[in-house]
């Protein structure tokens, strides 16, 4: 049986009732409210999950992979066997939005961001496993929430807070040139520690950004093979939402400008997130997900953004345009011509 590989500890902290060291009471008010607003998990049983690190997660999606397949050979359901191995489906989704949750935070930390891809990786995996619509397994908002961790996890958008600390920095170097305070004492304290937080600097390491380029390169290439089988046209705005996170990804990093377009058959050899970005593109726009051409305007609408090439502005003076996003240019054109 698939579950001999998994470590005793990981099947004692899902365990499911009466044993359990998860409360049943958090596993349903998580659910009961729709995985907004919801209490952490609580320190004792995180640390139980994360003390080795991903190691958990990396053998959980060992042991339910084989399920997903559409080749798989026996004809033994995995829900059955998760009863019985004492996992209750519904409180892994709920453990699993946690993690999701916590790198939801612009001032997540490296591991924050990896536990919470590969979370998202897990969930994706369950609902491409048979059967877990009729268990109830796919929530909207969960789903959504998994999805944004493709966005969210990559630490781009800290460059601006950064920008704007160096820019208030200059600001107050100036005025106190002109003999005006630093500060404003009568300001609110909610205020101050606004700007505080703004200017809160977070950095990451080399290693640390290609770990988490890693994971979600693997993350993205896993969703992919769910678009593959799982249509989304009864869900319109999940498209929407899957189009712009693709559209941004198609810029993350440098490209071959020579790739050849990727189909389900050859996603294995992608090398570059584009490639999986614009392959996912190409997929929304098939039938399987998007009846007549509604799909394809939403992604040339937003892949305009790309093409135009906006210059910014620094002091009204226009910046030049970065080679990177001379190239992404190139590739979005490349992509429309191929549609």
């Amino acid at each position: 049986m698939y579950f001999t590989v998994w470590e005793t500890r990981y099947i004692d902290l899902v365990t499911f009732p009466p044993s359990t060291i998860l409360h049943n009471a958090w596993v349903d008010t998580v659910w009961e409210l729709d995985f907004t607003e919801t209490e952490p998990l609580d320190s004792r049983t995180e640390g139980l999950i994360t003390d080795d690190g991903l190691e958990a997660f990396v053998r959980l999606y060992k042991a339910l992979f084989p399920f997903s397949a559409d080749d798989h050979e026996t004809t033994e359901s995995i829900w059955p066997l998760l009863v019985e191995s004492n996992l209750c489906p519904k409180a892994v989704v709920a453990v699993l939005h946690h993690f999701v949750q916590e790198a939801q935070n612009r001032k997540a930390n490296t591991q924050q961001r990896l536990f919470a891809l590969h979370a998202a990786g897990l969930y994706f995996l369950l609902v491409e496993i048979p059967g877990s619509i009729a268990n109830q397994l796919l929530h909207p908002v969960m789903f959504e929430k998994c999805l944004q961790t493709l966005s969210k996890c990559w630490p781009e958008e800290l460059d601006l807070p950064r920008k704007r600390k160096k820019k208030q920095s200059k600001n107050l170097m100036g005025e106190r040139k002109k003999g005006k305070p630093a500060r404003n004492e009568n300001a609110p304290m909610d205020d101050i520690f606004e700007e505080e937080d703004v200017q809160e600097e977070i950095y990451f390491s080399t290693r640390e950004l290609l770990e988490i380029r890693e994971a979600l390169f693997l993350l993205l290439k896993n969703l992919l093979r769910l678009f593959s089988k799982f249509s989304l046209k009864e869900r319109p705005q999940c498209v929407q939402t899957c189009i712009q996170i693709f559209v941004k990804l198609t810029s993350l990093e440098p490209c071959t400008l020579d790739f050849k377009p990727l189909d389900v058959t050859t996603i294995s050899r992608a090398k570059y997130v584009s490639e999986l970005a614009y392959f996912g593109l190409r997929l929304l726009c098939s039938p399987l997900h998007s009846p007549g051409d509604k799909a394809l305007r939403q992604v040339f609408y937003q892949l305009l953004r790309v093409i135009l090439m906006l210059p910014g502005k620094e002091g009204g003076v226009l910046l030049p345009i970065p080679s990177q996003i001379i190239d992404a240019r190139k590739l979005a054109l490349k992509f429309l011509s191929s549609l």
